[in-house]
């Protein structure tokens, strides 16, 4: 049993020791070790707060209002409108956003309405300002 005490604060410490050797390549082993965990958080929370500040008024809604200070986003969640009328359009101009159509299925009405209204847009940390730049501008221009 792993204790609080066994896993420290630096970035992927959060790696319990015992897990640290799977069975993965040195490279990628390497590339888990190396990496550095604040630098990431710090791009992908950037990110996040463009999307928030550039994708004001569009006939979608971002479904968070703000970042706790201590998350470091995966995705940018957008909450369609019109999802119908709206997600092949943005699919077609070769946006790399995804929703989860096949997840979730089920009788609750909250959750089918999620599965085919919310959108997932990357906030990886090696997207380029340029990139991100473009994708902002299609989204401004399709919505």
């Amino acid at each position: 049993m792993v204790t609080e005490h066994e896993i420290g604060d630096k970035p992927n410490d959060w790696l319990i020791r015992e897990d640290r050797d799977w069975d993965i390549s040195l490279v990628s082993r390497s590339q888990v070790m190396r990496a550095n965990g604040e630098c990431i958080a710090s791009r992908r929370r950037e990110l996040f707060s463009k999307y928030l500040a550039q994708l004001k008024g569009l006939s979608a809604l971002p479904l968070f209002s703000e970042l706790p200070h201590d998350v470091a986003p995966y995705i940018f969640l957008l909450l369609l409108d019109k999802p119908t009328r709206d997600f092949a359009p943005l699919k077609q101009a070769a946006l790399p956003l995804y929703r989860w159509e096949e997840m979730a299925v089920t009788d609750c009405t909250v959750a089918d309405d999620y599965r085919q209204r919310l959108v997932k847009l990357p906030c990886h940390q090696s997207l380029s300002d340029y990139e991100v730049a473009w994708m902002i501008a299609k989204l401004r221009e399709l919505l």
